[in-house]
Parts: C-alpha cells; structure tokens; sequence
C-alpha cells in the first residue's frame, strides 16, 4: 500500500489572484465558478472571512494547477483545452452547492466530474508518463483506443484508469465496483481511482490545527482505513488494484501569547492551506496502482518546484 502525502499548497493571496487570472486569460473565462474564486479571494485578502471565501480558496488551487499543468501540452491534445475551458466555467462555485438542500450524493455536476479526469491525466503526463488519451482527447499520433477516463503507459504496459467521484461514505465502494465493471466491460486491465474529497469533511468545514503536519497524518490515516475496504469483485481480474484521492481546505490556527479566562491560547488568525493526499493499494503483485500514484506525485512535485523556481527567477529579474 503507497501513503503519500502531497505537499501542502500555501495561499499567498496577491499571487494566487495574479494566478487565477492567467488562468482566466489563457481559457478566455469571462464568467462562470474561475470567476467567481477571484471575487471570493479578492474579498478574503481584504479581511472579509467568509466560509464562501475560505472554501472558494482551497477549490480555485486545482483551476491553478490545471492550467500549470496543461498549458505548456494541450496541443498535443487536441480540443482538451475546449473541455478544460467548461469543466472550470461549470458547475456552482462550490463542492457544498452539488448536495442539494437534502445533502444527498448528486452526478449532476458533470464539470466537477471531469476536473477530476483533467487533473489527473495532467498530473501523470507531468509525472513522465505517457499519457495516450483523457477522455475523449487522444495525444496526437496515437491511433488506437481511448479505453477509459485515462489511457497511460505504466510501467512499460497500457493501462485505463476509471475515475470516480462521490459526495458520500456510503457510495465510495459502489462507485469502485462500478470502475471495476466498466474494465470489464471493455475487456482491458486497469485501475479504479475515486475523488473522496467531498465525502471525507461535512459541508463547510475545513480541517484545521496547529500543526499542518499532523492534519495532513490525520487525512492520510483516513483515506487508508477507506482504501482497505475495497475488494476486487470475485472473477474480476480487469481491475489491478484501486487509488483513493482527496484535496482537503486546510486551517493552520496561529495563537497569540495571550490566554482566554480557561487558560487556552486565544485565537488571532488562521492560514488557510490545501493539503493533497493519495494513497493506492494492488491486487496483484504487478504495482500497477502504486506506480501510478508514485508518477501522479512526481508531476505535482515537479510543477511546483518549476513554479517557485519561476517566481525566484522573477524577483531576481526585478530592480531593487
């Protein structure tokens, strides 16, 4: 079983606007929930601490990785910046708006669906892996079947990756069964990857603590104690094994010296934070799944070391 943690992304409210905004020059976003997070951010760097703001935060980080990770190779998908354009234009400005009053799992959100797809081709190709096809969008030159949500070369063989999100705890076995049906279905091995992200906190809550560390082990914990309840359905040997996945709004609490009347620190301010985590497990001995995260790591790892190289080479460029 693979338990890595992503690097915690830090909000740096002038910059993170700055980046929303070229990803809305880049996809030519003119309204729609990209627009939306530069309001909800621009209103949290002004003092304005909403939970819309707060959340509108943590969500917007994936437009800003989705836009480092593809705009340097959508050409060599063709019409995939198309679809990245409606799966950040789409769908309300927050996970909580897809639960309806009544709380319950919706598919209606197709765009949410589809980031997820996006992100995760994204993250392999920018891993090193040889990504063939996300969705329907085949890298050009590939001539053969877009199996799947994701068509990649892992460890030397041609893999599909189903992927799966869900509101709630109670579905995330269903849909794995149902990523294991659709390779069956198609005759293909693969791997079945779920987005729990909206299932494992209650609607408007983030997690928070006084030590990003240990809020990231508490997430990582649980994402595992979800892993291990997935069993390949019996005589279903398509499915190589399963990847769990969850993008988190995280608070990091900053005490003052001062004391409340109980003797507990007093609160002054909270840092948000995104923590990132995937865990992955096999159901055989060819590694298929863990590699897969290994790669999907490696392409987060090294979009954000490029980024803050980036950013050093652009205040080293500017006067003093």
């Amino acid at each position: 079983m693979l338990y890595e943690p992503v690097p915690e992304i830090t909000f740096k409210d002038a910059e993170h606007i700055q980046s929303l905004q070229q990803v809305i020059g880049w996809l030519n976003i003119r309204q729609g929930r990209t627009a939306g997070w530069i309001k909800a951010t621009t209103d949290y760097s002004q003092g304005k601490r909403s939970n819309e703001a707060i959340l509108s935060i943590s969500e917007s980080f994936e437009a800003i990785e989705l836009f480092r990770l593809w705009e340097s190779v959508e050409a060599e998908y063709p019409g995939i910046k198309k679809h990245i354009r409606k799966v950040l234009s789409k769908g309300p400005l927050l996970t909580e708006g897809e639960r309806g009053p009544t709380g319950k799992d919706s598919s209606a959100n197709q765009a949410r669906n589809d980031a997820f797809v996006v992100h995760l081709g994204g993250r392999l190709i920018y891993g090193g892996a040889e990504v063939l096809s996300v969705e329907r969008f085949k890298k050009t030159g590939y001539t053969g079947s877009a199996y799947g949500d994701v068509t990649a070369s892992v460890l030397g063989r041609t893999i599909c990756i189903e992927c799966k999100r869900t509101q709630t705890y109670k579905k995330i076995e269903r849909r794995f069964t149902e990523g294991c049906n659709q390779l069956r279905s198609a005759g293909v091995s693969g791997i079945v990857a779920i987005d729990v992200s909206a299932a494992i906190r209650p609607s408007e809550t983030v997690f928070h603590g006084e030590n990003i560390t240990d809020c990231s082990e508490r997430i990582g914990d649980h994402l595992e104690s979800l892993l291990r309840k997935l069993r390949r359905p019996p005589g279903n040997s398509f499915c190589r094994g399963a990847l769990i996945f969850a993008r988190v709004p995280t608070m990091k609490d900053t005490n003052s010296a001062l004391v409340d009347s109980s003797g507990d620190k007093i609160l002054t301010s909270w840092k948000p934070y995104t923590v990132c985590y995937t865990v992955a497990t096999d159901f055989d001995r060819l590694g298929t799944a863990e590699a897969t995260a290994a790669t999907l790591r490696q392409g987060v790892t090294r979009m954000r070391q490029e980024h803050i190289s980036s950013q050093q080479q652009t205040l080293s460029a500017c006067p003093n």
